[in-house]
Order: structure tokens, then sequence, then C-alpha cells
């Protein structure tokens, strides 16, 4: 069930014609009361006619031509609103109605709800903005004189040295976290540099070992095989002396072949010291080489060390500015909101005094205030008719809808059974 929807004017501030500006805020005259007048009709939603296209659910009737005209005429006069209800006919058929026009209306009504509701929550934050623009523009214009914009100043004066000081402070403290990044990078680049003059270092003993350590495992080859050779020879002495002292008479073949084994013994054995020789040159060499290589290890575990150490370091020094910067953010957030205020409390101020030199500010105040309170109206309206729905009317509806149906289907049950 829907019906045409109303034409009612948006509230309208009150503005006085000729306010002086009050010397101190103690002055300020409050308005005087708004004069009641007839209680107007009830705002009703549906229609009697099914057939209009333009028909909604959630749009309520004009009100009477005379009281929008007295309304609209006169800034005083105040009209005492009736709650908005869906539309409702007496008799079954008007219940039958009532039940389709809640269904469609409600929620019809609920989407507008939510969408006025955001409207004006957005709408009261252009307000404030605007009151805190208004403020700043006195502020700012050396030209009006007020005492109590005279006292704002002095008091947004001093928010403003604090403010002033705490950004100081944060931006000391945005220059000690770039410094310690800075120094982070730096020690990173320097250990880092470090660790591949270690690395080439490394490298380079690595290179001048490998043929050392091939020639020192050579010559423990070449000693294991003369002591082997050395060790055989012996065997054949001890062999031919044994013959010797048994067989007296092939004494002089045994003595030939004795002295040609200690000869040959005593060749080999001469190589001997020469390998010797070669070995107790090579070693030094070698341990020389090794321990630089232990060395330059050393330095490149201190090296890898002192970047996890540099970061360590560098986090924790972050994490302490970064807790101080905080706070001082937190104090810059609560001077902020001061400010605000003071400026809001200060744009309230002037547009109950209207001061000339602010027409254009209070005239951007005037519209948003008034696009919120027809906002905040029909918000008000829709939460009436969505929780004034007659219940036992509704009930009716659904009883009689309920029983139609079960009668047309015991209707088709006996055509189809016939």
């Amino acid at each position: 069930m829907r019906a045409q929807a109303a034409s009612v004017p948006p509230p309208t501030r009150a503005q006085p014609a000729s306010v002086p500006p009050p010397s101190a805020p103690s002055e300020l005259s409050a308005p005087e009361p708004p004069e009641l007048t007839a209680a107007p009709t009830p705002f009703v939603v549906g229609h009697e006619s099914f057939d209009d296209p333009r028909d909604e659910a959630t749009r309520i009737d004009p009100r009477p031509p005379g009281l929008a005209g007295s309304v609209a005429g006169s800034v005083a006069a105040v009209a005492l609103r009736a709650p908005a209800t869906f539309r409702r006919r007496s008799g079954w058929s008007g219940d039958v109605a009532y039940v389709f026009t809640v269904l469609a209306g409600g929620a019809s009504a609920r989407r507008e709800l939510a969408r006025g509701e955001a409207a004006i929550e957005q709408g009261r934050l252009i307000c404030e903005q605007r009151l805190i623009a208004l403020g700043a523009d006195a502020i700012g214009d050396a030209r009006l004189e007020d005492a109590r914009l005279a006292v704002a100043r002095d008091a947004l004066g001093l928010i403003e040295e604090e403010r002033s000081a705490k950004a100081g402070q944060a931006a000391a403290a945005e220059a000690d976290l770039d410094a310690i990044e800075r120094n982070q990078r730096g020690e990173l680049a320097k250990q880092q540099q470090e660790i591949e003059t270690i690395t080439g270092e490394l490298a380079r003993i690595a290179a001048t070992l490998a043929p050392l350590d091939k020639d020192a495992a050579a010559l423990r080859r070449r000693a294991r095989e003369l002591g082997a050779t050395l060790a055989g020879l012996d065997d054949q002495i001890r062999s031919a002396e044994g013959k010797a002292a048994s067989a007296p008479a092939d004494r002089a073949g045994v003595e030939a072949e004795l002295a040609t084994v200690r000869a040959d013994r005593a060749q080999v054995a001469g190589d001997e010291p020469g390998l010797a020789a070669l070995q107790a040159d090579l070693e030094p060499r070698i341990a020389a080489f090794q321990a630089e290589r232990a060395r330059a290890n050393r330095r490149l575990a201190e090296a890898r060390a002192a970047i996890v150490a540099a970061g360590e370091r560098a986090a924790d020094e972050q994490a302490a500015v970064k807790a101080s910067r905080k706070v001082i953010d937190r104090a810059l957030g609560e001077l902020e909101k001061r400010r605000d205020r003071a400026l809001g409390r200060l744009g309230e101020h002037l547009a109950g005094a209207r001061p000339r030199g602010l027409t254009m500010p209070i005239v951007a105040l005037d519209q948003a205030e008034a696009v919120c309170a027809g906002d905040e109206r029909r918000v008000t309206e829709l939460r009436e008719m969505l929780s004034s729905v007659e219940r036992a009317a509704f009930a009716r509806g659904v009883a009689i809808l309920i029983g139609l149906a079960l009668l047309l289907g015991a209707f088709g049950y006996v055509l189809a059974t016939r």
C-alpha cells in the first residue's frame, strides 16, 4: 500500500533581526520560548486507492495547507507533530490491506532509516567542521571585537604554543629514527665490506695452501715408501746373517750377499735426510697459512656477529624512540581536540551572535544544520512509523489471509476429487 509524498519544509534556524555583539558570554540573552499552535492531523501512511502508481508505503500525507503556511510564515511558530503511522481502514478488508501496507512499507522504511542514520552522522560531522571553521575564521579576523573572542584567542594561543612544542619534539623523534636507521645502514655496509675482504683473504689462503698440502702429502707418501724399503732391507740383512751362522761352508757367498744388501740399504737410507729436510721446510709454511686462516675465520665470525648486534641495537633504539613518539602523538592529538573544542564553542557563540563579518560561514552552517535537522526529523518519523504497527489489526489480517488460503485450498481439493 503506497501513499503520496508529503511536502514538509525543512526546519530553519531562528535568526534575530538585529543582535548586538555581547561584551561577555554571560550577557547573551536566551531566546523566548516558542509559541505553540494547534496540533495538526496525524501523519498517516497508505492511501484509499490501490491503483495510483505513485503510491509508496513510507510516504507521509501532506499537512493541512493552513498549518504549513503558518509555520513557513513565522519562524517563532512551532507545530505539535503527531506520530507518523501506517494508514489502516476499518473492516476485514482494511485489516487485509493493512498487512500488505505494513510489510511493504516496513521494508522500505527500514532501508530509508538506515540511509537516514548514516546521513545524520555525516551531517553532524559537517556541522562540527563548519562550527570549527567559523571559529577559525573569527580568530583570524582582527576586525572582529568581542570579549568572548578575545578570551578564545588567548586560550588558543596557549594551546598553539604547546602544540608547536610537541610538534618540535615529534620532529626531533623522527630525526632520531632517521639517524638510527642511517647508522644501522652504515654499520651494515662496513661489516659487509669487512666480510667481503675476509672472504677474499680466505680464498687466497686456500689457493696457496692447496699446492703445499699436495706436496706435503707426496712427501709423507715417499717417507712411508722409504720406511717400508728400509724395513725390507733390514729383513734381508737379518736373514743373510742367519744363513752365515748356520752354513759355515758357504760363508763366502753369504758374506757377498750380505755386503750387497747392506750397500743397498746404505744407498736407500741416504735419501732419508733429504726427505726429512723437505718435510721440515714445508710443514712450518703450512702451519703459518693454517694459523692465518684460523685468524681470518675468527674475524669473519666477529663481523657476522657485529651485524646481528647492530640490528638488535638499532631495534632497541627504534623501539624506545617509537614509544616516546607515541606519547608525543597522543599529546598532539589531545591538543588538537582541545583546539577543535575551543573553536567549536566559539563557533556556537558566534552563530548566535551573528556578527556582520562572518555572514558566509554562518549561512553555510545554517544550511548544514537545516539539512541535518531534516534528516533527524525524517528518521524520527520512520522510527515512530515502525513502532506504531497495530498488532491486533495485523494479526487479524494475517488470520483472514490464512483462512482465505485454506478455503481456496479446500475448494480446489473438492473440485479435484469430483
